[in-house]
């Protein structure tokens, strides 16, 4: 709750900086009120650093989440390995290994900035709020553009999460491969299995890295195309906005505060 509470105040405090922006150029600098301009000037930097204490503290408590949940979760996983039958375990030591391991997965839920990052996608709606404030049907835009946006993150992580899935399972088999070797290592010299198991161990590893880079690949397209987004969301709203300004429909500080935002 208190990872939610420092994420809503981050949100509410980034729309800080594009108010003040806007409201220099309209109110500001048109009155000369340079007085007034430094009132504007403080409160703005005490809500910078504001911000600053508020993400702090947000890292410490994910942080501080992420070793609760390991500790919980390693707990629990090594109590259910020693009370597992062994009829419900795989034949491969090695598989069966790789896989309870991979509880990284899970933790890394906790560890990482994936509550926040969801947060601050469900203030998107907070800022199209805002930006219709201050630009009209400008917001059509951003919102468009966000649309997009998901639809291009939904299909490259249903692409990479079929390659996630097929990666663990190549992972699986690499640890298998090589705890069944070590542990048969003598069998293994006398039967001369080395060429074969060093051929194997080749192709696993060939599969490994074609995939994480597909992975890669994939991930890089993504923020590439977003990046992408971004810069025609910026064009976009400054001609639009010029055409809005030629009809009096939104001032010059409400174009720069509907960019910034």
């Amino acid at each position: 709750s208190k990872v939610v509470l420092s994420a809503v105040f981050i949100n509410l405090l980034a729309i800080a900086s594009p108010i003040f922006t806007m409201n220099v150029y309209d109110r500001i600098l048109p009155n000369k009120a340079i007085s007034t301009l430094w009132v504007l000037a403080l409160g703005i930097g005490a809500a910078i650093l504001f911000d600053l204490l508020l993400k702090t503290a947000r890292a410490s408590l994910i942080d501080y989440a992420g070793r609760k949940a390991d500790l919980r979760i390693s707990y629990l996983l090594f109590e259910k390995v020693l009370n597992s039958s062994l009829s419900a375990r795989p034949g491969s030591t090695g598989e069966y290994a790789n896989r309870v391991t991979q509880y990284e997965f899970v933790r890394e839920f906790f560890t990482s900035n994936t509550i926040s990052v969801f947060i601050d996608t469900m203030f998107v709606f907070v800022f199209l709020a805002v930006i219709y404030a201050i630009g009209g049907w400008l917001v059509i835009i951003p919102a468009l553009a966000f649309v997009i946006s998901v639809i291009v993150g939904l299909i490259t992580q249903r692409r990479i999460g079929k390659r996630v899935a097929a990666s663990m399972n190549e992972a699986s088999q690499r640890q298998a491969l090589l705890v069944e070797s070590i542990s048969t290592l003598e069998t293994i010299k006398s039967l001369r299995a080395e060429a074969y198991l060093l051929r194997k161990w080749g192709e696993h590893s060939k599969n490994a890295a074609n995939t994480s880079e597909k992975i890669k690949e994939l991930s890089a397209a993504a923020g590439n195309i977003t990046g992408a987004i971004q810069q025609f969301v910026t064009v976009a709203l400054v001609v639009a906005g010029a055409y809005a300004f030629s009809e009096g429909q939104v001032s010059t500080g409400a174009i720069i505060g509907t960019v910034m935002l």
